[in-house]
């Protein structure tokens, strides 16, 4: 059998660039597999290395078990990463427009699935992500880690 990608669009509105407020985030649902650790571990390197930077955490807390979205709230707040939680899809699209770049390391790579990436890109954030099978339609439009 063959593996096809069916792409997804974005549930959130492009919205014109406005004036920089965060040079980094991370956004989607708060939940394990979406790359949120990595994110952590990067805002946290650049806080032991003193360089200057706002970021922020826009995310959905899914109302099952909270433990997780917990845990990464703390993290966030021990950081000094802003967090933006729960908020509508307009807000959000606003808060994207505020932002320069996305950190988004999907352990399976960016692909059309991810309607988080697709949000940023719509918004004009440079997404950096991980490659994946089905992350060739990207190259060009965002930076690619292995």
């Amino acid at each position: 059998a063959k593996t096809r990608l069916i792409p997804i669009a974005s549930n959130i509105p492009s919205c014109q660039k406005k004036e920089k407020k965060f040079d980094l985030v991370h956004f989607g649902i708060i939940s394990k597999g979406k790359g949120i650790e990595e994110f952590i571990w990067i805002i946290k390197e650049l806080n032991k290395k003193n360089i200057k930077f706002r970021s922020a955490l826009i995310g959905y807390v899914p109302g099952a078990d909270n433990s997780y979205a917990n845990l990464i709230i703390e993290q966030c707040t021990e950081q000094k990463c802003e967090l933006l939680l729960n908020k509508s899809a307009a807000e959000i699209s606003n808060l994207l427009a505020e932002t320069d770049m996305a950190i988004l390391p999907y352990p399976d790579g960016i692909s059309e699935r991810r309607g988080t990436a697709l949000a940023a890109m719509i918004n004009r954030v440079l997404v950096f992500s991980l490659r994946g099978q089905f992350s060739s339609e990207f190259e060009n439009i965002a930076v690619l880690g292995n």
